[in-house]
């Protein structure tokens, strides 16, 4: 069968090409791959003479465009205009832009200049005229406006460092030297503040007699308002053969009404005896008041009895943050104590306060945890 009587088409369901006789031409059948019913197409006669009349025509189209006028006989000359206009406008620029740089230049260089106005004495910045604003000499004038300012706008300094708390420290210094240099409890009895302890406690305390050996003192934070100023110490008392080292912090409470600077007596009995590591350190039945230096998270993540309703208490040795922990106790985060607690100062800062601890064995006994009882003072001086 020749190619004449075949009919070549596409399925319109599943695209498959399909070859079938001529006289199957219009003939309605079902797809060989899909099973779709189709029809093949009507053989057209006139179609191969069209299609051999149709192609001589491009080839004479193309000749013709051959045969157009060559465009590169005048490509040479007008590249070589251009190329000499590129390169004549980026020169220009060039030019022109260095020739900005070097005025700007000129100008900033007086204003940055280290050296002093070169002004007679008759000639002061305000005589100097508008006109005279360009020049480089009316720079310097304003340098010398802005100097005027700064005593405006700097920051104010330290309080340490106002004056009259630095006679305030230097009589702190005073008074802990002489706490330090006393031999027994009548020399010392005139530099303490008072103080809810027993007279049979000072008398049998470390304050009845001369203090261990120390180290020179380090002062490691000053507090101050209205009505006093508290200046803190810390000083490492050295035992026999060194082996004993006690570090302590003393408070030296200075009050400008009365005139008076004495060192807090309860702060550095409860610093040099260790009152709060004792009382953490094994769970007890005991009640104690203290003071302190802590810092507060909202939550506990510690194994405690109810720690998701608690937060935590961290107490420290120092004023540093994130130092390593003394010990730590534990609040009900819902509680007014911790309201109290949380308006000492921000969260994670140490704070000198005092407090009533005692143990909580009655929750879970074999979970007991150290809790605050009792927010005493904001301070150490029981105010």
């Amino acid at each position: 069968m020749s190619q004449k009587e075949l009919i070549k088409f596409t399925c319109p369901h599943c695209e498959t090409r399909l070859t079938v006789p001529a006289s199957l031409g219009g003939i309605v059948g079902p797809c060989p791959k899909c099973v779709e019913l189709i029809s093949a197409p009507k053989p057209r006669v006139p179609s191969p003479a069209k299609i051999k009349s149709v192609d001589p025509p491009p080839v004479p189209q193309l000749h013709e465009t051959k045969e157009l006028p060559p465009f590169p006989q005048s490509r040479p000359y007008t590249r070589q205009k251009s190329s000499w206009i590129a390169l004549i406008i980026p020169l220009s620029f060039l030019v022109l832009t260095i020739g900005v740089i070097f005025s700007v230049s000129s100008r900033v260089t007086p204003q940055n200049s280290v050296k002093p106005p070169h002004y007679s004495e008759s000639a002061r910045p305000i005589q100097v005229t508008q006109s005279e604003q360009p020049t480089p000499e009316t720079v310097q004038p304003l340098g010398l406006e802005v100097e005027l300012l700064e005593p405006d706008i700097a920051l104010p300094p330290p309080e340490n460092e106002k004056p009259g708390n630095a006679e305030l420290l230097l009589k702190a210094r005073e008074v802990l030297a002489a706490f330090l240099e006393a031999r027994d409890l009548s020399q010392r009895r005139p530099l303490l503040t008072p103080s809810n302890r027993s007279s049979s406690d000072f008398a049998l305390g470390i304050l009845a007699s001369s203090l261990p050996d120390h180290l020179t003192p380090d002062l490691i934070q000053t507090r101050s308002n209205e009505m006093i100023f508290e200046a803190y110490f810390s000083i490492v008392f050295i035992g026999n053969g060194d082996k004993n080292e006690k570090s302590v912090i003393i408070q030296i409470v200075c009050d400008p009404i009365s005139n008076k600077t004495m060192v807090n007596t309860d702060a550095f009995l409860d610093s040099y005896q260790e009152t709060l590591l004792t009382l953490s350190q094994t769970p007890t039945e005991k009640i104690e008041a203290t003071t302190c230096l802590i810092s507060y998270a909202n939550f506990s993540f510690d194994d405690i009895p109810f720690s998701d309703k608690m937060a935590l208490i961290e107490f420290h040795t120092n004023f540093a943050k994130n130092s390593p922990p003394l010990a730590k106790a534990y609040v009900a985060r819902n509680s007014d104590v911790f309201l109290k607690i949380k308006d000492l100062g921000i969260r994670g800062e140490v704070i000198p306060c005092s407090m009533t601890l005692g143990w909580e064995l009655q929750m879970d006994p074999e979970r007991p945890f150290l809790k605050v009882l009792h927010l005493d003072s904001s301070d150490w001086t029981g105010q």
